[in-house]
C-alpha cells in the first residue's frame, strides 16, 4: 500500500465517528503503580523508530483481526510480539482501556506491516516517524492492516481504567512464539466486557 508524507495534525480537526470508541494499551504491572503515583501515563520513544515518540495503543477488534493475523518474525504474530516486548521488563501485564473522547491532544496512526517491512531506523519516513492523521484508520482498515495508535502527550491516569492482568509463566515459549495467543488474550481481558472480543477470534 502507498501512504502519502504527512505533516502532524490534531486528530480532534476530524468526527469521533472515525475513531473507535476505545483504544487499549498494555503495560507492566509496576509501571502502572509508577503511572498512579506519578498521575500521568508518559510519552515513550519507540525503540524501532527513535523519531517517533508517544503513547503506544491498538484498536481491539484489529488486534484481534489484523495483529493476531500478519507475522513479524518466523511463528510470531504481532499481538504476540506485542507480549514479548513489554514482558521483558516483568511478566506481570496490565492492559488498560481509555476512551478516545478523553485525548484532547494529537492522535496519529501507523501500519505495523509497513513499520516491520521497514525497520531501518535511521531512514527517515513520516509515516514510521510522525504518522498519519487519525481518521485516515478507515483507508488502512479497508487495506486490512495492523493499525498502532500514537498518542503524542501525557495522559492523566484518572482518563484511563485497568480492566485486566496476566502473569507470563512461559516467557521463552513466548519468545519463540509457541503459546496461542488467544488464550494469553483470553486470560489477559477475562472478567472485562472486551473478553467477548477475544472470544469470536478465529
Amino acid at each position: 500500500m502507498k501512504v502519502p508524507n504527512v505533516t502532524d495534525l490534531p486528530w480532534k480537526l476530524y468526527k469521533n465517528k472515525e475513531l473507535p470508541r476505545y483504544l487499549y494499551t498494555i503495560t507492566t504491572k509496576a509501571n502502572y503503580e509508577s503511572m498512579c503515583k506519578d498521575g500521568f501515563i508518559k510519552i515513550a520513544q519507540d525503540p524501532l523508530r527513535p523519531r517517533m515518540r508517544g503513547i503506544f495503543m491498538f484498536d481491539l477488534r484489529n488486534l484481534t483481526k489484523r495483529w493476531t493475523k500478519n507475522f513479524f518474525f518466523r511463528r510470531k504474530d504481532m499481538a504476540t510480539e506485542l507480549l514479548v516486548n513489554v514482558s521483558d521488563k516483568s511478566p506481570e501485564l496490565v492492559v488498560l482501556k481509555i476512551p478516545t473522547k478523553s485525548l484532547e491532544g494529537t492522535l496519529r496512526i501507523r501500519s505495523l506491516n509497513y513499520l516491520f517491512k521497514h525497520c531501518d531506523r535511521y531512514h527517515m519516513d513520516n509515516h514510521l516517524d510522525i504518522g498519519l492523521p487519525a481518521n485516515m484508520q478507515r483507508r488502512l482498515t479497508q487495506h486490512k492492516e495492523a493499525i498502532e495508535y500514537i498518542y503524542k502527550d501525557d495522559l492523566p491516569i484518572d482518563k484511563v481504567e485497568k480492566i485486566g492482568e496476566l502473569y507470563i509463566e512461559d516467557k521463552r515459549s513466548l519468545n519463540r512464539g509457541l503459546l496461542n495467543i488467544k488464550d494469553l488474550l483470553s486470560k489477559l481481558f477475562q472478567g472485562s466486557p472486551q473478553y467477548k472480543t477475544i472470544e469470536q477470534m478465529k
